[in-house]
Protein backbone atom coordinates (compact mmCIF):
# COMPACT_ATOMS: atom_id res chain seq x y z
CA UNK A 1 0.00 0.00 0.00
CA UNK A 2 2.89 2.85 0.61
CA UNK A 3 4.56 1.99 -2.48
CA UNK A 4 1.34 3.17 -4.08
CA UNK A 5 1.28 6.39 -2.29
CA UNK A 6 4.88 7.20 -3.27
CA UNK A 7 3.82 6.75 -6.87
CA UNK A 8 0.80 8.33 -6.73
CA UNK A 9 3.04 11.08 -4.40
CA UNK A 10 5.32 11.03 -7.54
CA UNK A 11 2.76 11.79 -10.15
CA UNK A 12 0.96 14.54 -8.59
CA UNK A 13 4.17 16.67 -7.64
CA UNK A 14 5.44 15.97 -11.66
CA UNK A 15 1.92 17.36 -12.70
CA UNK A 16 2.07 20.34 -10.25
CA UNK A 17 5.71 20.66 -11.27
CA UNK A 18 5.53 20.47 -15.16
CA UNK A 19 2.24 23.17 -14.62
CA UNK A 20 3.83 25.76 -12.90
CA UNK A 21 7.23 25.47 -15.59
CA UNK A 22 4.46 26.17 -18.30
CA UNK A 23 2.66 28.83 -16.73
CA UNK A 24 6.16 30.51 -15.73
CA UNK A 25 7.18 29.83 -19.56
CA UNK A 26 4.40 31.38 -21.45
CA UNK A 27 2.77 33.34 -19.23
CA UNK A 28 4.13 34.49 -16.00
CA UNK A 29 7.27 35.90 -18.01
CA UNK A 30 6.26 38.16 -20.17
CA UNK A 31 4.78 42.33 -19.99
CA UNK A 32 1.97 43.41 -22.26
CA UNK A 33 3.56 46.69 -23.19
CA UNK A 34 1.68 49.74 -23.20
CA UNK A 35 1.11 52.19 -26.05
CA UNK A 36 3.69 54.16 -24.51
CA UNK A 37 6.47 51.56 -26.10
CA UNK A 38 5.78 52.21 -29.73
CA UNK A 39 8.36 54.99 -28.82
CA UNK A 40 10.81 52.26 -29.37
CA UNK A 41 9.75 51.42 -32.60
CA UNK A 42 12.65 52.97 -35.09
CA UNK A 43 14.58 52.15 -37.82
CA UNK A 44 18.34 52.75 -38.56
CA UNK A 45 19.43 55.03 -40.87
CA UNK A 46 21.04 54.18 -44.04
CA UNK A 47 23.41 57.20 -43.49
CA UNK A 48 24.65 55.86 -40.43
CA UNK A 49 23.92 57.68 -36.58
CA UNK A 50 21.25 56.67 -33.71
CA UNK A 51 17.94 54.70 -34.92
CA UNK A 52 14.99 57.41 -35.76
CA UNK A 53 11.54 56.88 -34.47
CA UNK A 54 8.74 56.53 -37.30
CA UNK A 55 5.07 57.04 -36.96
CA UNK A 56 3.02 54.04 -35.57
CA UNK A 57 -0.43 53.39 -34.75
CA UNK A 58 -2.36 50.27 -33.04
CA UNK A 59 1.18 49.02 -30.98
CA UNK A 60 1.08 45.88 -29.25
CA UNK A 61 3.57 44.13 -27.61
CA UNK A 62 5.85 42.07 -25.02
CA UNK A 63 8.83 41.77 -23.72
CA UNK A 64 10.52 39.70 -20.70
CA UNK A 65 13.38 40.70 -18.61
CA UNK A 66 14.18 37.15 -18.54
CA UNK A 67 15.41 37.01 -21.96
CA UNK A 68 16.03 39.90 -25.35
CA UNK A 69 14.68 37.31 -27.80
CA UNK A 70 11.02 37.79 -26.02
CA UNK A 71 9.91 40.93 -27.20
CA UNK A 72 7.41 40.94 -30.08
CA UNK A 73 5.15 43.71 -31.18
CA UNK A 74 2.51 44.23 -33.84
CA UNK A 75 1.45 47.65 -35.16
CA UNK A 76 0.71 49.86 -37.97
CA UNK A 77 3.01 52.01 -40.01
CA UNK A 78 1.49 55.10 -42.65
CA UNK A 79 4.63 55.08 -44.71
CA UNK A 80 5.01 52.06 -47.34
CA UNK A 81 8.10 49.57 -46.97
CA UNK A 82 9.64 51.24 -50.32
CA UNK A 83 9.69 54.31 -49.28
CA UNK A 84 11.16 53.34 -46.10
CA UNK A 85 13.81 51.71 -47.75
CA UNK A 86 15.11 54.46 -49.43
CA UNK A 87 16.14 55.83 -46.16
CA UNK A 88 16.70 52.50 -43.46
CA UNK A 89 18.78 49.78 -43.50
CA UNK A 90 17.25 46.41 -44.63
CA UNK A 91 17.86 42.84 -43.66
CA UNK A 92 17.73 40.18 -46.77
CA UNK A 93 17.48 37.38 -44.07
CA UNK A 94 15.60 37.38 -40.66
CA UNK A 95 14.01 34.38 -38.48
CA UNK A 96 10.83 35.38 -36.61
CA UNK A 97 10.86 33.17 -33.21
CA UNK A 98 7.15 32.11 -31.84
CA UNK A 99 5.27 33.93 -29.61
CA UNK A 100 3.31 33.22 -26.65
CA UNK A 101 -0.14 31.90 -28.01
CA UNK A 102 -1.79 34.62 -26.60
CA UNK A 103 -0.28 37.41 -28.14
CA UNK A 104 -2.09 36.13 -31.87
CA UNK A 105 -1.22 39.28 -33.64
CA UNK A 106 2.25 37.77 -33.94
CA UNK A 107 2.14 34.44 -36.51
CA UNK A 108 5.63 34.19 -36.23
CA UNK A 109 5.23 31.11 -38.63
CA UNK A 110 3.25 33.44 -41.36
CA UNK A 111 5.75 36.59 -40.91
CA UNK A 112 8.62 34.48 -41.90
CA UNK A 113 7.01 32.60 -44.76
CA UNK A 114 5.92 36.05 -46.05
CA UNK A 115 9.24 37.85 -45.75
CA UNK A 116 10.96 34.79 -47.70
CA UNK A 117 8.20 35.45 -50.17
CA UNK A 118 9.22 38.73 -50.99
CA UNK A 119 5.42 40.11 -49.60
CA UNK A 120 7.44 41.74 -46.66
CA UNK A 121 10.73 44.17 -45.85
CA UNK A 122 12.58 43.50 -43.01
CA UNK A 123 14.28 46.64 -41.48
CA UNK A 124 16.85 46.94 -38.86
CA UNK A 125 16.24 48.87 -36.03
CA UNK A 126 18.88 48.32 -33.66
CA UNK A 127 22.04 46.82 -33.73
CA UNK A 128 23.50 45.14 -30.85
CA UNK A 129 21.11 46.51 -28.05
CA UNK A 130 21.31 44.84 -25.52
CA UNK A 131 24.90 43.04 -27.15
CA UNK A 132 24.38 39.99 -29.21
CA UNK A 133 21.25 40.94 -30.59
CA UNK A 134 19.57 43.05 -33.48
CA UNK A 135 15.84 44.58 -33.47
CA UNK A 136 13.99 43.54 -37.01
CA UNK A 137 10.93 44.98 -37.95
CA UNK A 138 9.19 43.66 -41.03
CA UNK A 139 6.76 45.91 -42.87
CA UNK A 140 3.70 44.82 -45.28
CA UNK A 141 2.73 47.44 -48.46
CA UNK A 142 -0.74 47.35 -46.14
CA UNK A 143 1.17 49.10 -43.56
CA UNK A 144 1.11 45.90 -41.33
CA UNK A 145 4.13 46.12 -38.60
CA UNK A 146 6.11 43.53 -36.73
CA UNK A 147 8.90 43.57 -34.48
CA UNK A 148 11.30 41.12 -32.34
CA UNK A 149 14.64 40.69 -31.47
CA UNK A 150 16.87 38.36 -33.29
CA UNK A 151 20.52 37.21 -31.84
CA UNK A 152 23.16 38.45 -34.51
CA UNK A 153 26.24 36.90 -35.48
CA UNK A 154 28.32 38.60 -32.61
CA UNK A 155 25.62 37.15 -30.17
CA UNK A 156 26.09 33.68 -31.66
CA UNK A 157 29.49 33.65 -31.45
CA UNK A 158 29.82 35.50 -27.87
CA UNK A 159 26.98 33.39 -26.28
CA UNK A 160 26.97 29.97 -28.15
CA UNK A 161 30.86 29.04 -29.04
CA UNK A 162 32.55 30.98 -25.86
CA UNK A 163 34.76 32.66 -28.50
CA UNK A 164 35.13 36.05 -29.96
CA UNK A 165 34.98 37.56 -33.21
CA UNK A 166 37.56 40.36 -33.72
CA UNK A 167 34.84 42.01 -35.95
CA UNK A 168 32.37 42.65 -33.79
CA UNK A 169 32.37 45.42 -31.49
CA UNK A 170 33.59 44.37 -27.75
CA UNK A 171 30.95 43.10 -25.44
CA UNK A 172 29.37 45.70 -22.97
CA UNK A 173 30.50 44.40 -19.38
CA UNK A 174 27.27 44.09 -17.18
Amino acid sequence: MSGRLIVIAIVILSLLTGGAIYYLQVYHFYTRLGPEAAADVALLPKSGGAPEQIAVADFDGVDADSSPLRYRACFRVTEGPNALMQRYETRAIATPLNAPYWFSCFDARRIGEDIDAGLAQVFVAYENQPYGFDRLVAIYPDGRGFAWNEMNACGIERYESKSFNPKCPPPVQQ
